[in-house]
């Protein structure tokens, strides 16, 4: 079982990112996959799909555990709360409501509106009850699980957030202009700092803040922006895309050392954090919506329709 290696007995280097290959392949779904999240300890990881359904699995074991569906509302953006097996998860039809699911009993805890179109991001807070969504109507709002209200919105045109790994800052990308970063506990103020990003008209994919808060990585169909969190300098500008391929997703590692990308033509990309390239896994034979890196056990979870768990087959 080479997926049980941690952090702390396997580096992640160049050379074991490369020795990753499929360990086990699920096909629970019948389309694409359309987003995947895993639980801050890595024990379990769960997908939401365009056929309306929700699949936990089992990390530790590599077993399926559970389908829910959602078949009235479809799902997107799913993700794990601090509870034991809840999760949020965004609505592809019917509203644009944000939903708070107990996986335990298929029972929809609350559910959160204000939204007027669909979601382009979906963050929980790593410290307490608190999230953030963004969405197409150009707002971002900020919630508490623990009431359907609203806490606060910000205008800002097709805007994408993402909470800092210590939950004390948040980021948002605005189309068209560039990073704006919040105190979470005074957001209301405006931004503390600024950063313009002059590259291109392409629009913003997706943002997220590497483990160690040192990075904000933004990234549109055709490139990967790595920024200084502190300063806003480009630390990496990734010209990802070949001719024929678009980035769909994109993760860090756990040690902020290294980025990964999905892309239409099947593959992952793989660049350390100052853009050199260092290989790409292949083994899908659809377009790579998701991927993202287990936060503590050696592990890749990738998803075209079907879901994929990787393990470096490194000796130590």
């Amino acid at each position: 079982h080479t997926h049980r290696h941690t952090h702390d007995t396997m580096k992640i280097t160049t050379a074991s990112l490369q020795s990753f290959q499929v360990a086990k392949v699920f096909e629970q779904n019948k389309a694409a996959i359309n987003s995947l999240d895993f639980t801050s300890q890595g024990d379990n990881l769960i997908t939401s799909s365009t056929d309306d359904s929700l699949n936990l699995y089992s990390c530790s074991t590599g077993e399926h555990r559970s389908t829910l569906f959602s078949k009235k509302y479809g799902c997107c953006f799913v993700r794990f709360t601090h509870a034991a097996d809840t999760v949020l998860h965004g609505s592809v039809k019917g509203n644009d409501d944000i939903r708070y699911l107990s996986l335990h009993d298929n029972r929809y805890l609350r559910y959160f509106s204000g939204h007027r179109d669909r979601l382009t991001s979906l963050s929980l807070s790593p410290l307490n009850d608190t999230f953030l969504s963004a969405s197409r109507d150009n707002t971002a709002r900020f919630w508490d699980l623990r009431s359907t209200n609203c806490q606060g919105v910000l205008h800002a045109r097709c805007p994408l957030v993402a909470f800092d790994q210590q939950g004390v800052v948040f980021a948002a990308a605005i189309q068209g202009d560039g990073v704006r970063l919040y105190d979470v506990r005074a957001y209301d103020k405006g931004p503390f700092t600024s950063f313009t990003v002059g590259r291109g008209t392409r629009e913003w994919q997706g943002l997220k803040f590497s483990d160690d808060g040192k990075i904000i990585m933004l990234w549109t169909q055709n490139y990967i922006l790595l920024l200084d969190s502190f300063q806003g300098d480009v630390q990496a500008d990734i010209n990802a895309s070949e001719a024929t391929e678009d980035i769909t997703d994109a993760a860090f590692t756990p040690c902020s050392r290294f980025v990964l990308a999905g892309s239409s033509e099947g593959t992952i990309r793989m660049w350390d954090v100052a853009g050199q390239s260092v290989g790409a896994l292949t083994g899908h034979v659809d377009a790579v919506n998701v991927v993202q890196f287990n936060p503590k056990l050696m592990m890749i979870a990738s998803g075209c329709s079907r879901l994929a768990l990787w393990a470096p087959t490194m000796d130590e």
